[in-house]
């Protein structure tokens, strides 16, 4: 998944114009205007599937969900719920590079040990600085977790977008063809009213149409929010998926991932 961008120039005459027809049809992102047309496959790029490596020939790696990676004061930092790291060995989870030949694993994890009273405490964290560092291409993976949404009145949010890997749609083929396809799923999302967990880290999202497939692996993909700030559209990253249901999707807000992976990174 790899875009493009052109710059467009114009007589300076006709400037006034071009920039308001880019803002009704583009949305701010990280200080760059994307447009509207393409911003949805440009968040989907931060969503990966993460992986786990076996001691197997026929078998190097397992499906284990979805991940998002975050660029945050300099780290590369990989987040997804400790919940799918179960039986796993943490040097086990690694990303695929872009055409699937090498699995690289991290430099390290934190998680909470031993709490449960939460969905914050499901979080789980990887540092893969020094693996992108040797490997450049995972880089442009990575969103720059630079700002936080904003609080906006709800009319002013356009919509959440919910991204990950269901298990049902990936095809673990390595036997019979030596394929490994993955296939992500985008999920357009409101704020479901008043049905929010006591938790503020946490936050209860409704897909806008009921969900047509099973959303199980969907743990750990990421949700940006589109919302008006000061008249205009932008995106901002909102949150990790910890649990979701055909008819409602559970996610840690965040300014509590920057919260938890705040330490690792100062």
């Amino acid at each position: 998944n790899e875009f493009k961008f052109q710059i467009f120039s114009s007589p300076m005459s006709n400037q006034p114009l071009v920039l308001e027809t880019l803002l009704k049809h583009s949305t701010w992102l990280n200080g760059i205007l994307v447009p509207r047309t393409a911003i949805e496959k440009t968040l989907a790029h931060y969503i990966q599937p993460l992986v786990a490596t076996n001691d197997d020939r026929i078998y190097p790696v397992s499906i284990l969900g979805s991940c998002t990676a975050l660029k945050f004061r300099e780290r590369n930092i990989v987040i997804c719920t400790r919940h799918q790291l179960r039986g796993w060995d943490p040097k086990q989870i690694a990303l695929l590079t872009r055409d699937g030949k090498y699995a690289v694993t991290s430099g390290g994890v934190r998680h909470f040990q031993e709490i449960n009273e939460t969905d914050y405490h499901d979080l789980a964290a990887f540092d893969f600085t020094e693996p992108c560092n040797e490997h450049q291409t995972l880089h442009e993976r990575f969103f720059n977790f630079n700002e936080l949404p904003p609080d906006v009145l709800s009319n002013h949010i356009i919509c959440l977008l919910a991204y990950g890997y269901p298990y049902e749609d990936q095809k673990y083929e390595l036997a019979e063809k030596n394929h490994l396809g993955h296939l992500k799923s985008v999920v357009m999302c409101e704020v479901d009213g008043p049905n929010q967990p006591a938790d503020e880290a946490l936050m209860r999202l409704r897909p806008i149409n009921p969900l047509g497939f099973d959303p199980d692996g969907m743990s750990g993909g990421g949700v940006f929010v589109l919302q008006i700030v000061d008249g205009a559209p932008h995106s901002y990253f909102s949150g990790i998926i910890t649990r979701a249901g055909r008819d409602h999707v559970h996610i840690v807000k965040a300014p509590y991932i920057r919260r938890f992976i705040d330490t690792w990174c100062k």
